[in-house]
């Protein structure tokens, strides 16, 4: 048996398919669940908690239902369809046949497949579903069949494919014998609520309504959290005690004005308190997380005005950033926008353009030994483009000649021609032309070992750097010479 091997029957056992899915979920467990249902036989492959494939025993007809029911064709064109199908004995999919027959555009296959997907997950939830089978397999098991993934978090989705199988009706008898009992809540909502449904919430939670006085939408919140098992029950209305300001309600208040002070400042991902790059689903849960803790009605009874109006700024900005993070449009343009700020903005941007325009005849400047020109071209290409070891090696090589054609003491400069090059070297390892400069300078340093080294080095980089070469070949000469 598997760590989440379970069998279950919806009728005896009181488990529905939401509480079953929501074990699933909550385990992250990967398996298949077999489900037994009035209307077919399905199984659905969980990767980590997250339903990956599907499969029945009627696919075709289940495809071909979807298709009528999204008014995407008529029943008597898909049945003169499946009549020609079959004359001609075609056994590709209904998929590929309809393509084929130029019924279904290619380019609105995937959603339709998304939306067929998830159909065939949450219609569960009105298809009879009692015995429910579930077998855990590992996380790297290939599960075989047409894989897909849903295009919004399965929470959200699970949530409100409860919420539409629920009336007025079905919800007030689920609690035919609670009707005069007040609900305790014992555990935060499990699954992500909008900000509407988390308002009605916050009411069933710090109310003291009775569920009879509840009106339709509170109660469908709370028959999803019945089958979740966060409902306690008390029978009566208990004593309300005077509100108080109380040191919890204090803390809270420097908490809230702790954030707004670093709010102030924050982009969206540092709002919410999450890296760059963090997943929607992510963001979510520590999106709901501040919610519970910083929403204007969740704050505790006594705080004053001036409190709620914190909250209320609060609550903005974590509305804004959450938004940003989680509508892909959004996202787009927001990590957009921190990367132009790391860049140091337009403005930097311009100039670090200009200097890329400016390296080729920097580069040419060099190379006809203008130093004096070349030397103003590196500076003024290292102000927008730092730490780039090509440029930081060629501007030093123009310094260091200069220097040399004046015929000037190295004694002052040297030892930050070296340190320089050696960061040069460090940035660009592969750059041949930074092991001959830094060749040249300890040459003239008097160092003669590390300049040979330093020389060769060039050439294993860089066979055809001929200026390399020749210097490799005077020392080696010079050194025969003195032996």
């Amino acid at each position: 048996m598997g760590a989440l091997d379970f069998q279950t029957n919806g009728k005896a056992d009181g488990e529905g398919v939401l509480a079953v899915f929501w074990r699933i979920l909550q385990s992250k467990a990967s398996g298949i669940l077999i489900l037994d249902s009035d209307k077919a036989k399905k199984q659905i492959a969980f990767r980590r908690g997250e339903p990956i494939l599907v499969r029945s025993n009627l696919p075709e007809e289940t495809f071909a239902a979807f298709l009528v029911a999204q008014k995407l064709i008529d029943r008597t064109t898909l049945k003169t369809q499946l009549a020609k199908k079959e004359a001609v004995k075609d056994v590709s999919s209904l998929t590929d046949w309809l393509l084929k027959e130029g019924l279904l555009r290619s380019e609105m296959l995937p959603l339709l497949l998304e939306s067929h997907f998830r159909e065939r997950i949450f219609n569960l939830f009105s298809d009879g579903a009692r015995v429910f089978n579930f077998k855990s397999v590992s996380d790297d098991h290939i599960f075989e069949g047409d894989i897909r993934a849903l295009s919004e978090p399965f929470p959200k989705l699970l949530l409100q494919a409860a919420l539409s199988q629920l009336t007025d009706k079905i919800a007030r008898s689920r609690f035919s014998t609670h009707l005069m009992k007040i609900p305790k809540i014992s555990a935060p909502f499990l699954l992500p609520l909008n900000s509407q449904q988390s308002r009605l919430w916050n009411q069933i939670e710090n109310g003291r309504k009775q569920v009879k006085d509840l009106d339709a939408e509170s109660l469908k919140l709370l028959a999803v959290a019945q089958e979740l098992g966060m409902i306690d029950w008390q029978d009566t209305v208990p004593t309300i005690e005077k509100p108080v300001i109380t040191i919890k309600i204090k803390e809270l208040t420097k908490e809230m004005k702790d954030l707004e002070k670093r709010f102030e400042k924050a982009n969206a991902h540092e709002i919410l308190g999450v890296a760059l790059m963090a997943s929607a689903e992510e963001c979510q849960k520590v999106y709901y997380d501040l919610i519970r803790k910083y929403h204007p009605d969740r704050l505790p009874a006594g705080a004053t005005d001036e409190q709620k109006q914190t909250s209320e700024r609060l609550f903005s900005k974590i509305n804004l950033a959450f938004h940003t993070l989680t509508d892909p449009e959004k996202r787009t343009e927001y990590l957009a926008q921190v990367e132009l700020e790391k860049a140091g903005g337009v403005e930097a941007i311009h100039k670090k353009v200009e200097a890329e325009f400016m390296i080729p005849q920097a580069q040419q400047a060099l190379k006809r030994k203008h130093f004096k020109g070349a030397l103003e071209m590196y500076q003024k290409i290292e102000k927008a483009i730092s730490d780039d070891g090509e440029i930081i090696a060629d501007r030093v090589y123009c310094e260091f000649m200069l220097l040399t054609e004046s015929k000037s003491s190295l004694a002052a400069l040297g030892a930050r021609f070296r340190k320089e090059l050696d960061h040069a070297i460090q940035l660009r390892p592969r750059y041949a032309w930074a092991f001959y400069y830094r060749g040249l300078l300890t040459k003239a340093l008097g160092q003669a070992n590390q300049a040979l080294l330093d020389f060769k080095t060039a050439l294993q980089i860089d066979s055809k750097l001929a200026e390399a070469s020749s210097e490799v070949r005077l020392m080696s000469m010079r050194t025969q010479k003195k032996k």
